[in-house]
Order: C-alpha cells, then sequence, then structure tokens
C-alpha cells in the first residue's frame, strides 16, 4: 500500500502534464470551432432582409447609394442604451443627405414586446427591426457583445465594424466624409 506523501508525489508528477494536454486541447478546440466575424472593415457588407411590423421590409442590397449604419442593441444592454439617443442624432443630422440608421434589435422572442417602449423612453427616431426575422444574422455580422455598430458606404462596403460603445468616437465626421463620397 502507497502512502500520502507517495501519493502526493504521484500528483504532483502527473498534474502538470494533464494541466498541459488541456490547455493545448482549449487552444486547438478554439481554432477548431472559432468563426472569425464574416465583416470586417473594407468587406462588403452582407445582404440581409429584416422587417417591423407596419413598416417596409428593409433589404440591405436595396440600398446601395445610400450611407447605412446598423446597430445591433438589446433593451438590457446599458451602453445600448447610451449610445441610442445620439444615433438618433446622427439619423436626424444627416437622413436629408440619405443616410440611414437601422436599429436592429438582438432581445429574443420574449422581450421582444420591451423594444418599441425602450425605444420611446429613449427617444429614438431612426427605424428598429429584429434580428430573429434572419436566423443567420448573427453569423454574417458575428456580433459577439452589445452594441455592435456597423458603417456601410454607398457602394456596400464595411466602413468601420465596431464593438461597445464608445462616447468620444466621431460618428459624425465619418458620415459626413461618406455622404460627400461619390456612390
Amino acid at each position: 500500500m502507497r502512502s500520502i506523501t507517495q501519493k502526493r508525489g504521484a500528483v504532483k508528477t502527473w498534474l502538470p502534464a494533464v494541466s498541459l494536454i488541456a490547455i493545448i486541447l482549449a487552444v486547438l478546440g478554439r481554432m477548431m470551432f472559432y468563426t472569425p466575424p464574416a465583416v470586417k472593415d473594407g468587406s462588403l457588407a452582407p445582404d440581409m432582409t429584416l422587417s417591423n411590423p407596419g413598416e417596409p421590409v428593409v433589404r440591405l442590397s436595396e440600398k446601395r447609394g445610400k450611407v447605412i449604419v446598423l446597430d445591433f442593441w438589446a433593451t438590457w444592454c446599458g451602453p445600448c442604451k447610451q449610445s441610442m439617443p445620439h444615433l438618433s442624432k446622427i439619423y436626424e443630422n444627416w437622413k436629408a443627405d440619405g443616410v440611414e440608421v437601422y436599429g436592429i434589435s438582438t432581445d429574443l422572442e420574449d422581450r421582444r414586446k420591451l423594444v418599441p417602449v425602450v425605444a420611446k423612453d429613449l427617444g429614438v427616431t431612426y427605424p428598429l427591426l429584429y434580428f430573429l426575422d434572419q436566423p443567420d444574422l448573427n453569423e454574417k455580422y458575428h456580433w459577439t457583445s452589445l452594441p455592435t455598430m456597423v458603417i456601410i458606404n454607398k457602394k456596400g462596403e464595411v466602413v468601420k465594424y465596431q464593438q461597445g460603445y464608445d462616447p468620444s468616437y466621431d460618428l459624425d465626421a465619418i458620415i459626413g466624409a461618406l455622404v460627400k463620397e461619390k456612390g
């Protein structure tokens, strides 16, 4: 029979090896199953078709020639709620120049009824859409945190893919420059 000291010695011997194997398997698993974002700066924005009851269907491919801002958000997301009044100002300032802003709710069905309530409380003036209307939307835009903003130029190319809210980000200047570009 082995003594407790011998058992502890055996554990000390194999524990580092098992830990190393676990780390290697975790890294390999991450490499095998990692899906890089389909959207990155400079890529063509994936097409999507979304709607809001009582509003026209939005097909991104039909919006070429316009600057588009997509804002993926949720009713429970604090930073999302901070960014939305700013996006409303952007929308109001630039909509006459063909800029369109769409808030795309990532809320699941049980929270969908809260979307118009939260939007009204925040004074949101731009159209709201629902990601559940197109089940593969997260595969196309691959957001991993909220809010996620995607700015698309007149050619349909992603100019900026940003996850998280940064109040110092000068969205107004970027929109102004994109509006001046030829489509």
